[in-house]
């Protein structure tokens, strides 16, 4: 089913980055208003925007650079309401639908 898609699609994944604040973890909040604010300021400028969320207080964007030569590059960013927030980047050999399939996996896993 979607879990084995998922499966398939991360295999072509070579490198994986998470940045995160979590507020239940990192008491010093200012630190984690400041990490929420830049993430919302980034706007990369090589990458084709796939999704943008803003729901409440929490929002979520999805960008992606393919090169065409077996190099691609996947950026997430998630701020919450709470000053949760995170940065996850993927590079690997993937196309627009396996990270899709590979996005809605984590998603699922939240």
């Amino acid at each position: 089913g979607n879990d084995a898609k998922a499966k398939e699609a991360l295999r072509t994944v070579k490198k994986i980055t998470i940045i995160s604040f979590d507020p239940q973890k990192d008491k010093n909040i200012q630190k984690g208003k400041q990490f929420a604010s830049d993430i919302k300021s980034i706007k990369p400028t090589d990458y084709e925007e796939m999704l943008s969320l803003n729901e409440g207080g929490n929002q979520t964007k999805m960008f992606i650079k393919i090169d065409g030569k077996s190099q691609s590059e996947f950026l997430m960013f998630a701020t919450k309401q709470n000053n949760e927030a995170v940065i996850i980047y993927l590079s690997g050999d993937f196309d627009k639908t396996q990270i899709s399939t590979i996005g809605k996996s984590l998603q699922k896993r939240k």
